[in-house]
């Protein structure tokens, strides 16, 4: 059972802060954002989004993408801040009891958050986590694959 302070942390902090930095990628942050929003899982979430002063029409979708989420923020830096400023920015405002990262330019794929928090949840000895990843074109298509598993 939980005491009140912590029954209150819990109901005010997510479990997870997803931070994801962009700059200039609307050709990927709709795939991006979306990849984000249909992550399943008994978890509570709290979306960041961090735009560097894109100007290609990105702070516009990251906008309507978010219009109607109550626990997304997006943050929109002038001037830039640079691609490990923004980063850092967004891990300090983080919220939640893990943070995961996503750059604009890439997604997730189903069920990748629920795996990776179950596995922290049950490996509190474990400090953080990856998956492998893949790499696919234009079309989608699939043309390699890289991983370092580790211990």
């Amino acid at each position: 059972m939980r005491t009140n302070s912590e029954q209150h942390q819990y109901l005010t902090c997510p479990d997870v802060s997803i931070c994801i930095a962009t700059c200039n990628q609307i050709r990927y942050i709709t795939q991006c954002i979306e990849s984000v929003l249909t992550q399943t899982g008994n978890f509570s979430w709290e979306l960041l989004v961090g735009d560097d002063c894109s100007d290609d029409g990105t702070s516009e979708e990251i906008s309507r993408l978010l219009a109607t989420l109550s626990h997304a923020t997006h943050i929109r830096h002038a001037p830039r801040k640079g691609a490990s400023a923004n980063m850092q920015f967004l891990f300090a405002h983080a919220r939640g009891r893990y943070v995961a990262h996503l750059d604009g330019d890439d997604f997730w794929l189903p069920g990748k958050l629920s795996a990776q928090l179950a596995f922290l949840n049950h490996h509190q000895e474990c400090a953080a986590v990856y998956t492998g990843a893949v790499a696919v074109d234009a079309k989608g298509v699939l043309v390699g694959g890289f991983s370092n598993a580790q211990p």
